[in-house]
């Protein structure tokens, strides 16, 4: 995927319209739908599956169905448990703490490596915010340098394991 993936759709969706098809697979394609409400009533119709192979792979990653991938009465479900965390509210909480810890690493990190002219690691240093929000957002706990260290190479770790290693190794199902 390219940095530009996102403005590739865009310009897709000007293009073409609301629903259209990319070419991606050796024996398909995918329909993008860029219309929110178009995209809920396609979900929530209960004739529209979602192609298993396509997220087969997810669920091997995640030990099961997740609410990603679930079909139906279970899908509901599980889109009416995470209501909460996207409520107004919630949302502007969220985004309240993003700006703040985005304008936190600015002042911190950002603008005193621009002065003195040295390189900024982009990807690095996003990842270590994007860990602060979550650990702001989820938990309500502001990490530590040391903390966030330790949780972003636990992520490395199961990117490795958990989505590079699971589809190669055929055993990977049988000793988990």
């Amino acid at each position: 995927f390219s940095s530009r993936a996102p403005f590739f759709m865009v310009e897709c969706a000007r293009k073409y319209g609301k629903v259209f098809r990319l070419p991606l697979v050796p024996r398909g394609h995918f329909v993008v739908v860029t219309d929110h409400a178009l995209a809920r009533t396609i979900l929530e119709t209960p004739g529209a599956t979602k192609p298993r192979a396509l997220y087969s792979g997810f669920d091997a990653v995640f030990g099961g169905e997740t609410m990603f991938t679930a079909e139906g009465h279970r899908w509901n479900h599980s889109r009416k448990a995470t209501n909460f965390a996207f409520a107004p509210g919630q949302k502007q909480r969220m985004t309240a703490v993003v700006l703040q810890s985005l304008r936190k690493w600015m002042d911190a990190s950002l603008e005193p490596k621009i002065r003195a002219m040295t390189p900024v690691d982009f990807a690095q240093e996003m990842q270590f915010v994007t860990i602060g929000v979550i650990g702001q957002i989820a938990f309500d706990h502001e990490l530590s340098p040391e903390e966030a260290v330790v949780i972003k190479d636990g992520l490395k770790l199961m990117y490795v394991e958990f989505l590079q290693k699971t589809g190669k190794n055929p055993l990977r199902r049988l000793v988990g």
